[in-house]
């Protein structure tokens, strides 16, 4: 509410903003499952080499991703922090980012899942890296947050409520849902 009944610092989605979430994160749940599903087609008549660079190509391309959604949450913190970008336009943009993150990871977590049945030999000669796959999932962190995934309810419209944000020493997110 804008009339003084909300605390200074609690924001909430506008309709707008949830619309333009929306279209965001399918367009990027759709590129995520085709992705996938081409990974599944492209394994399914491999051998063992050809699975092994398939699955470093893809996580090459995963945390290439990953950079560039952390470089995003950065370059957006700095805009907000800096005053170009409004409290509400900053938390959609993270909501955006959130559901970017949560669809990288999961891609990650189904790498895992296929490099289990493909030979470590392998895996390391096509140069599958492991603990950069770890590194940039940690770096995802802040956006595969409960925080986040509260923000991005809301700004999906699964969830109504209020939100807090805090930037100064790290991202801190805090959501209040309406219940019913």
């Amino acid at each position: 509410g804008g009339n003084g009944s909300t605390a200074a610092n609690e924001s909430a989605a506008t309709t707008g903003q949830q619309l333009a979430t929306i279209i965001e994160i399918t367009d990027d749940e759709v590129s995520g499952d085709v992705e996938a599903a081409s990974l599944e087609a492209a394994f399914e008549g491999a051998n063992e080499s050809e699975r092994a660079e398939l699955l470093a190509e893809r996580a090459a391309s995963l945390r290439e991703q990953a950079n560039g959604t952390v470089t995003a949450q950065r370059e957006a913190t700095v805009a907000y922090e800096a005053g170009d970008l409004s409290r509400t336009a900053y938390a959609q943009r993270l909501a955006v980012l959130s559901s970017r993150a949560n669809t990288i990871d999961r891609g990650f977590e189904r790498l895992d899942e296929r490099a289990v049945d493909v030979s470590a030999l392998e895996l390391r000669a096509a140069g599958y890296d492991r603990s950069g796959n770890e590194a940039a999932r940690d770096r995802l962190a802040d956006l595969t947050s409960v925080g986040a995934s509260a923000l991005l309810a809301q700004y999906s419209g699964v969830q109504r409520g209020e939100f807090t944000l805090e930037t100064e020493n790290g991202l801190s997110i805090e959501v209040e849902n309406e219940d019913g």
